[in-house]
């Protein structure tokens, strides 16, 4: 019988959450509190009031949530020619240069 290593149904299932996150989630939500909505609003009145560096600290702290990250950029070697390993631009038909978007 072998010991050790990955086992079929072993470990907790992915996604699932442990006890003390799931005791703190349930507690926000008998106080009736959203901490994703408070940090927002922390962030209109921090903008609104003209302190940027608390608004952008607030805003980058609901970034995780507001979709996936995007994906890093390539480094283009030093010996080959930037130009033409990278693929063309293809704007759309109604783009016009210097149209504001």
């Amino acid at each position: 019988m072998p010991k050790g290593g990955l086992r079929p149904g072993a470990g907790r299932p992915p996604g699932a959450r442990n006890r003390r996150t799931r005791e703190m989630t349930e507690r926000l939500d008998r106080m009736g509190l959203d901490p994703i909505a408070a940090l927002a609003r922390l962030a209109q009145h921090a903008e609104a009031e003209g302190d940027l560096t608390l608004a952008e600290r607030c805003w980058s702290g609901l970034l995780p949530y507001a979709g996936p990250r995007p994906a890093p950029l390539r480094k283009v070697s030093a010996g080959t020619d930037s130009a033409s390993s990278t693929p063309e631009l293809q704007l759309p038909s109604w783009w016009k240069p210097g149209r504001a978007s």
